[in-house]
């Protein structure tokens, strides 16, 4: 393989560059720190937003949508994230799943906050795609990126989704569960198995990639796969 087709790798998940290490103190960061009176309140008011934007919206798995925003929060709290970084992960499915506009996250939250959103996004404006078409094009975004943090959030994001799949499975079997997404098992685990790749090899100093890979493993041995 030459140097070009490899994907340079993140010192940091906080680094927004592909090159530059993130700055010592962040890279020690206790876990789950919020340090300032202003990150709490960025944090609090990226909770508050979410929640009324996803309204009502339910799980596929069941259960309220804000409290997956919340799982996938908390795991990023507890790897070090920064206050930024918890925010994005509050505000990740505002522009692809309810009428919240980017332009209104910028407005509100800031760029930086925006940044990491956007690159979590599939927004509404672009082309229909089957369902295989989406995921590959996701992917490829994340290969592209040179956020750590769009990795970061989409990290927590999955083990989440992973978590409550393995939750329904138990009280429910695998067929009843994956029979609710559209991409079916196969293509499902085919989906997480990809996306637990690509996030492993960027995210050197999280633990998130890691805990994925062992939670889809688990995935794929209560499917029957």
């Amino acid at each position: 393989m030459s140097t070009n087709d490899q994907t340079p790798a993140t010192n940091h998940p906080d680094d927004r560059s592909s090159g530059a290490p993130a700055p010592a103190a962040e890279q020690h960061r206790p876990p789950g720190a919020l340090d300032a009176a202003e990150h709490r309140a960025l944090v609090a008011d990226a909770a508050a937003f979410a929640v009324l934007a996803h309204g009502d919206q339910q799980r596929k798995t069941g259960g309220p949508y804000s409290a997956h925003l919340f799982e996938a929060a908390s795991l990023l709290l507890v790897d070090g994230a920064r206050a930024e970084v918890v925010a994005a992960a509050l505000l990740h499915d505002t522009v692809e799943d309810t009428a919240v506009t980017i332009h209104e996250v910028t407005e509100r939250f800031g760029a930086d906050v925006a940044s990491i959103v956007a690159g979590c996004s599939k927004h509404r404006d672009e082309p229909q795609q089957s369902w295989r078409e989406r995921k590959e094009a996701h992917l490829a975004a994340l290969r592209d990126t040179g956020d750590g943090r769009v990795l970061w959030v989409t990290a927590a994001d999955k083990l989440s989704n992973v978590n409550s799949l393995l939750n329904h499975i138990d009280a429910n079997g695998p067929d009843a569960t994956w029979s609710l997404f559209g991409g079916s098992r196969d293509g499902s685990l085919w989906y997480y198995g990809a996306m637990s790749e690509r996030v492993s090899a960027r995210l050197e100093h999280s633990r998130l990639p890691a805990r994925l890979a062992a939670a889809i493993e688990r995935l794929n041995d209560r499917s029957g796969a």
